[in-house]
């Protein structure tokens, strides 16, 4: 099982990737016990990204879930390794990868973003990759209290 492990830590190293963007933005990090209300329209000039940092986890579970259900309970028996290999492979070539795929690379996207902006704790909104505002559940609020207007 190791490895898959190494072949997840090397897909989130390749797909998080920094880009900061010219124009107003504003970045909310958050997860499922940090959540930020999106609470007042933008106006069309501000960039808006959503970063669900539970989504790493989540995309594991599943990625897990779903090699356990094509694999029979094999622990003890000869071959486990490579009966997790061939199910993963499986999983890879299948409907059921799309979404798990989209998930992780999603994740990834939010860790990569959240490390390159040195957010320290959740949730965050972060206007034009400068200003972080820490523990505001709301966007209409962090917005006040940045000062942006439309």
């Amino acid at each position: 099982m190791k490895w898959l492990y190494t072949v997840i830590s090397v897909f989130f190293l390749l797909v998080a990737q920094a880009q900061a963007e010219d124009g107003e933005s504003i970045a909310v990090f958050y997860s499922s016990t940090s959540p930020v209300n999106i609470d007042v329209a933008l106006p069309s000039h501000i960039t808006l990204k959503l970063y669900d940092l539970d989504l790493k986890d989540t995309s594991l579970k599943s990625l897990r879930m779903e090699v356990a259900k094509r694999v029979d309970h094999i622990y003890g028996q000869p071959g486990a390794k490579q009966k997790y290999s061939k199910a993963f492979s499986e999983l890879m070539n299948s409907s059921d990868w799309k979404p798990i795929y989209d998930d992780m690379e999603g994740g990834a996207r939010a860790i990569g973003e959240a490390v390159r902006l040195k957010i320290q704790k959740l949730p965050a909104v972060v206007i034009n990759d400068k200003k972080v505002i820490y523990g505001v559940g709301s966007l209409k609020e962090a917005i006040k209290i940045y000062g942006i207007r439309g």
